[in-house]
């Protein structure tokens, strides 16, 4: 159980979630704080779904919702090569979304997507769920970590619109964060959501 606690305080302390002090009542860690989550979504610590990483860097936007990543091999010590079947350029799609398409909104929301990633190292988040038909659905972190999810930001700007992909797809935290980001845009009437 100790060790347990020690992981979940080392992983909240990555998340960047801030240890409080313990309530009576409460299980604290080996450290005497609880951990709390840190927004209306609930706490971070509970996924349980795994992404493939990778990191690469993107050489072009096709649309608001589509990229073309160079994606790295992974090397781990030792000089062992992992995730080579994934390097070089592959297309990407942004899981979760979807910008408009054949209006003035779907090139703004490309040039928004370019702005936000063309040219820069980007952490890929590869969804374990994949349809051969499509191109690879990721997730897209610019910034470090814990990074700037690129998919929320245009959700918030209002410049695409949620989608569900299907189930585990993504987590349900980031389900939760994705559908908050388009609700207050369309709230805002923001981009897609303005009133015409």
């Amino acid at each position: 159980m100790k060790a347990i606690l020690n992981i979940s305080f080392v992983l909240a302390s990555l998340a960047g979630i801030e240890p409080m002090s313990v309530p009576s009542g409460e299980a604290a860690d080996p450290h005497g704080s609880v951990l709390r989550p840190p927004d209306e979504c609930g706490d971070p610590r509970m996924i349980s779904q795994a992404y493939e990483g990778r990191v690469g860097t993107v050489v072009s936007v096709s649309t608001g919702d589509t990229a073309v990543v160079e994606i790295r091999p992974l090397i781990l010590p030792g000089g062992r090569l992992v995730g080579g079947e994934r390097a070089g350029r592959t297309t990407v799609r942004l899981v979760a979304i979807d910008a408009p398409r054949g209006s003035p909104s779907a090139a703004t929301a490309r040039e928004e997507l370019a702005k936000a990633i063309l040219g820069k190292e980007v952490q890929i988040d590869i969804s374990p769920v994949q349809k051969p038909t499509m191109p690879l659905t990721v997730m897209l972190t610019v910034g470090g970590a814990p990074g700037i999810d690129v998919a929320e930001q245009l959700l918030a700007k209002g410049l695409v619109k949620y989608r569900d992909f299907g189930a585990y797809a993504i987590d349900w935290w980031l389900r939760c964060h994705y559908k908050l980001a388009e609700s207050r845009a369309k709230a805002a009437g923001l981009g897609v959501w303005a009133k015409s």
